[in-house]
């Protein structure tokens, strides 16, 4: 309930795992409204920014950053 773990699973590699507190952790989408252009969505802890989503398209990251804000303040 304190943190986020995120698994990277890329075929026969070892899994990467990643862990974010929760309450340091934001997440952020590039987005230029002016041009409706989505970029890469990123999960942000002080310093570090790890992309995630990538195989997602733009609508889909900016739709899943929506559930993940709001899962986040839920718990």
């Amino acid at each position: 309930p304190h943190e986020l773990v995120l698994q990277r699973v890329a075929g026969s590699t070892p899994v990467e795992e990643v862990r974010f507190l929760r309450q340091r952790l934001r997440i952020e989408l590039d987005e230029d409204r002016e041009r409706a252009l989505i970029g890469g969505l990123f999960l942000r802890s002080g310093q570090s920014r790890t992309e995630i989503g990538r195989f997602l398209s733009p609508e889909e990251r900016k739709g899943f950053a929506t559930v993940l804000r709001k899962a986040l303040i839920l718990h």
